[in-house]
């Protein structure tokens, strides 16, 4: 996905794609901005979880 300078113009997208996120972003009543930046604290998140049980198991192992 390309983006320009202005945050609210997303180009080279396919249509599909860009209608699905646009209908998402209508029924939860937010910007596309708020939404991809709400998705990806979710998945940092996530991963940030993730890595914490994977560094602790490691040092279980290491005990």
């Amino acid at each position: 996905m390309k983006a320009t300078n202005h945050p609210k113009i997303i180009i080279d997208v396919d249509k599909d794609f860009k209608q699905q996120l646009i209908d998402i972003c209508q029924l939860k009543n937010m910007s596309m901005k708020d939404y991809v930046l709400e998705s990806l604290e979710k998945k940092l998140i996530a991963d940030a979880n993730s890595l914490t049980e994977k560094l602790e198991l490691l040092k279980q192992l290491r005990s």
